[in-house]
């Protein structure tokens, strides 16, 4: 009897020992698959962004073609705000861009701007725009060169960098330069509010279709005369500015501004610089 009750007892712990073993192995196999599945799944995300690194550049490029043919079919002699912030987007059977323009005109060009120019931008004072034409590396092949010249850092790119530009002429579109570019080319504040007043249109905001236009340098000041008062000194302002060829109506470089994706992946975003003659320059952003 002694012998049964050891035998059932022997019994009894070896199946608990053998029920712990493999809670056990299935708690081991458990956190291995979910390892392994979280592997597998940061290798796939990874494959899936190096096709998409690999591909994306090429959509960057295609939508400055794009742009570029949109630029040739324009019968308009004038650009506007409304027409270039305009988001245009393609899809292809395995991948997306979108993109809208910006122009390089609505900036002040560092490279043929004066020291007073320079000197009426934000983040820029009259002794760092003197240092600016004075720079030996004049003309600037980026505006973020300006960083580097004396009386300029950082903070104070930070604060210019979205009015000036090393692209086109130096001739500014009245049609989309922001005040701070009007102003630096010595128009006073109160002509710049009638000029940003005249562009909103009927809505009072930028960028629609109500939007009024400059359509030619010649009737500028006609344009403006017909919709509000001007002094003499804002004449005489204007006249300055269009005499000297300061003052232009359409765009003569874009900036395509593109976010291109593949499969539906994330996105990725690329600055395309394109002129007539074809793609100046492109980076990612």
């Amino acid at each position: 009897m002694n012998r049964l009750r050891k035998w059932f007892f022997f019994l009894e712990r070896r199946r608990a020992s053998l029920l712990i073993t493999a809670c056990w192995v299935l708690m081991f196999l458990s956190i291995l698959t979910v390892a392994v599945h979280k592997q597998a799944f940061m290798q796939m995300q990874l494959a899936q962004r190096l096709r998409s690194r690999g591909l994306t550049p090429w959509l960057a490029r295609a939508a400055g073609e794009y742009a570029r043919a949109e630029e040739r079919y324009d019968t308009t002699e004038y650009d506007t705000l409304a027409e270039l912030q305009r988001e245009r987007e393609k899809q292809f059977e395995s991948g997306t861009f979108r993109y809208y323009l910006v122009d390089e005109e609505r900036k002040l060009n560092i490279n043929s701007a004066t020291a007073e120019m320079l000197g009426r931008l934000p983040g820029i004072s009259t002794a760092a725009a003197e240092n600016i034409l004075k720079s030996p590396g004049r003309p600037f092949a980026a505006v973020e060169q300006l960083s580097a010249v004396e009386g300029m850092g950082m903070r104070e790119y930070e604060q210019c960098k979205e009015y000036v530009t090393v692209q086109g002429s130096g001739a500014v579109n009245i049609n989309t330069a922001p005040a701070p570019v009007l102003q630096a080319l010595g128009m006073d504040e109160e002509l710049v509010g009638r000029i940003l007043e005249y562009r909103a249109g009927l809505d009072g905001r930028e960028g629609t279709a109500d939007d009024r236009v400059f359509e030619d340098t010649q009737t500028i000041l006609e344009r403006l005369r017909a919709y509000t008062g001007l002094f003499a000194a804002q004449e005489a302002q204007l006249i300055a500015l269009t005499s000297r060829r300061k003052l232009r109506v359409s765009a003569e470089v874009l900036t395509v501004e593109v976010r291109a994706s593949i499969l539906g992946g994330p996105e990725d975003r690329y600055q395309v610089t394109i002129d007539a003659q074809g793609i100046r320059q492109w980076r990612e952003r």
